[in-house]
């Protein structure tokens, strides 16, 4: 059984009255972005590649056979001949080892042709998958989209970049070429050999990062590639992919699609499995990166309330008493604890918001994160988003302060409970994993 990643909000409170409550619903500000990232995973331009690995042990990638959004494929690895048996059954295979039987599909402006996209889309949607996405490497021109839309003329198509060639900005005058295609289209893709990430060649990274941005600032899709070639090893190639992850979510770069794409097994070999070392331990391997990074954009969390008497509470409801001070007025601490408790090292950055009923107008709330005001975030804004030196680790814990101050002269006969509702999202970048909530009900007292 596959233990789940785990952000305990823990409240140390060893001095607050808790019970069971029944608060009324409080509308939380929405979370950025809204739509959910996707994970293909798949090869490139030959047999070995794009289908023997995978096939040939189907049993060491279940979780990620599961879980991806579909398989990923390079034009390169298939022939035009629709009769061809062994192909077919390639394909079949492998449409039915995904539970999400998608396909993203790439091609190339210059070393082939319409027609041949269009044989090939054909041949992979009559064994089993829906082409979902495409993209097209060195340019595109009208001819190429309209076959690219083959069978479906709201198929997605990007426009496919080599980030090392750009300078390190798509905006400059070498990303020219890269910034038409992703005019041209529906947005961005990357070819991405991690190899390259690692030495940063031509300022890949800066590059990768900037294509996102470039696509989001004019409404459109970004994909980033992410290949083992070049890295020199399975292990490798798990680094820095992990890395190349981090560096776009703490730019603020996540792409809508990420592709985990096994090309060139001609020239250098990988192992495709198995995704996981034990129960919870991604291996350095071309699905064991998936499987990281399923795991970690799928993440878990579940909050918490912990103090005296068993007072971690049912239904995530709790009443905190207040006390008043001699002159009329209440304030308050109430600390917590961002805790990150997974086993497998799995590091997360959480969204952290809080919803408050109509009492607000009446206390001033603050939040303070390590020391750091960050109430606006988490009051005002989508929510507080904890990457860079927010992102948590495991076994790291954040501290989180909650302040509350009257704005005025309680009357405890006549006031009102505060509710405040603390939201946790386990990504900022994947809405089906709403964590959990905590609504804290204050009276004074």
């Amino acid at each position: 059984m596959i233990k789940k990643s785990l952000i305990l909000l823990l409240v140390s409170i060893a001095s607050f009255s808790c019970k069971r409550s029944s608060p009324d619903p409080i509308t939380l500000p929405p979370v950025r972005p809204l739509v959910n990232v996707k994970v293909y995973i798949g090869g490139g331009d030959n047999t070995p590649g794009a289908f023997d690995g995978y096939i040939s042990d189907s049993s060491n990638w279940r979780y990620v056979r599961q879980y991806a959004d579909g398989y990923y494929i390079n034009n390169f690895a298939l022939n035009t001949n629709t009769a061809d048996a062994a192909q077919n059954k390639r394909i079949t295979t492998m449409a039915s080892l995904f539970t999400k039987k998608n396909i993203f599909y790439e091609t190339d402006l210059i070393r082939t042709d319409d027609l041949s996209d269009k044989v090939k889309i054909d041949i992979l949607i009559a064994n089993g998958f829906k082409v979902t996405y495409t993209t097209c490497n060195r340019g595109i021109n009208d001819s190429r989209l309209a076959a690219l839309k083959w069978r479906d003329t709201s198929r997605i198509v990007l426009g496919m970049g080599a980030p090392w060639l750009v300078g390190g900005d798509i905006n400059s005058s070498t990303g020219i070429a890269w910034r038409k295609v992703i005019d041209s289209t529906n947005g961005s893709s990357t070819d991405g050999p991690l190899g390259l990430w690692k030495t940063n060649q031509g300022n890949i990274q800066e590059g990768s990062i900037s294509g996102v941005k470039y696509a989001h600032a004019n409404g459109k899709l970004a994909m980033v590639m992410m290949a083992p070639y070049l890295t020199g090893s399975g292990a490798e190639f798990l680094k820095q992919g992990k890395l190349c992850v981090q560096q776009h979510e703490n730019a603020g770069a996540q792409p809508d699609i990420w592709v985990i794409s096994y090309y060139a097994a001609q020239i250098e070999q990988y192992p495709v499995g198995p995704e996981k070392l034990n129960e919870v331990t991604a291996a350095g391997t071309v699905t064991g990166l998936a499987y990281w990074l399923i795991k970690h954009l799928r993440g878990e969390t579940v909050v918490m309330l912990d103090g005296k008497a068993n007072c971690a509470i049912q239904n995530n409801f709790a009443e905190v008493k207040i006390p008043l001070q001699k002159d009329g007025w209440a304030a308050y601490d109430i600390p917590f604890s961002l805790v990150n408790k997974d086993e497998a090292g799995m590091d997360v950055c959480p969204v952290l918001s809080a919803g408050i009923n109509d009492q607000r107008s009446k206390w001033n709330i603050s939040f303070k994160l390590n020391g750091k005001d960050v109430s606006n975030e988490i009051i005002n804004q989508d929510g507080l988003i904890c990457v860079n030196q927010l992102r948590l680790r495991s076994g790291e814990k954040h501290k989180l302060i909650m302040h509350l101050a009257s704005k005025e002269k309680i009357n405890v006969y006549t006031a009102q409970p505060l509710e405040i509702k603390l939201n946790v999202l386990s990504h900022p970048w994947n809405r089906n994993h709403i964590s959990s909530q905590l609504v804290i009900k204050t009276r004074v007292v």
